[in-house]
């Protein structure tokens, strides 16, 4: 038994001191354990689909024989309601945020020695932010397929910032601002901005069940108006500003 025992660890130690795994940045750097962050402003008016990140790391073959890798992503810390996905050979689709903790690629790639992962082979990885903002974590490990004890396996952190923007919508959004009064009311009520518009808008009214009851032109440059309610039931509304059918900002309105 003891017998069997050394010579499975002369073949491990063996296979360790033949194969390994390197893992370099673009300067000639190895990045073995480091993390690598990429930070992100999401626009939440005209969110991008994804986020791609791809030739951060360089999987080397510094080794006399072939060996083969497989990409192992495993979750540290994740911001809930996104999703990620990696490619490694292939690309596979994404996943939800906690739905796979670990996750092995089904594809393996073949390294001669002294080869390094380029082109398709590389790893690239993505996230959709999904109007989400926080930080995640996650752990890739570049995993000898070979290497029964695991000692040439080598991993990285990659780390998501992801951070909300100002667009051009939105700096609307902030600079648009106004008050509905009185109320509650009954016959009326008075739209009051809080500056000269210098851009078409619209006022739109709906009922608590979304429906829309009606739609106004704000007169450009305007800075008042009044809406004429004698006509509306009792009951809460909603009164939205538009800019070319996108809402900037809304406000509840009761009818008593």
């Amino acid at each position: 038994m003891k017998k069997a025992i050394l010579f499975l660890f002369t073949i491990g130690f063996s296979t360790f001191l033949i194969a390994q795994v390197s893992l370099y940045n673009d300067n000639a750097e190895i990045i073995e354990g480091d993390t690598i962050t990429f930070t992100h402003a999401v626009d939440t008016v005209n969110p991008f689909p994804f986020f791609e990140h791809k030739n951060f790391v360089n999987v080397v073959n510094e080794t006399s024989g072939n060996i083969t890798v497989k990409v192992r992503r495993e979750e540290v810390s994740i911001i809930q309601g996104t999703e990620d996905y990696f490619c490694w050979n292939v690309c596979y689709n994404a996943v939800p945020a906690g739905s796979r903790p670990t996750w092995d690629s089904p594809d393996v790639v073949d390294f001669a020695p002294g080869d390094t992962a380029t082109g398709d082979n590389d790893l690239s990885v993505y996230i959709v932010a999904n109007n989400k903002r926080s930080e995640a974590l996650y752990k890739y490990t570049f995993v000898d397929t070979n290497d029964l004890f695991g000692a040439n396996n080598r991993s990285i952190y990659i780390k998501y910032i992801l951070t909300y923007t100002t667009s051009i919508d939105e700096k609307k959004t902030q600079q648009l601002s106004f008050n509905l009064y009185p109320n509650p009311t009954n016959n009326f009520v008075n739209l009051e901005f809080d500056k000269s518009l210098n851009q078409n808008l619209s006022i739109e009214v709906k009922d608590i069940l979304g429906k829309q009851i009606e739609t106004i032109a704000v007169p450009s440059s305007a800075q008042k108006m009044q809406l004429d309610l004698s006509s509306y039931s009792k009951g809460i509304y909603f009164v939205s500003v538009l800019d070319n059918q996108q809402i900037l900002k809304t406000k509840k309105l009761i009818v008593k």
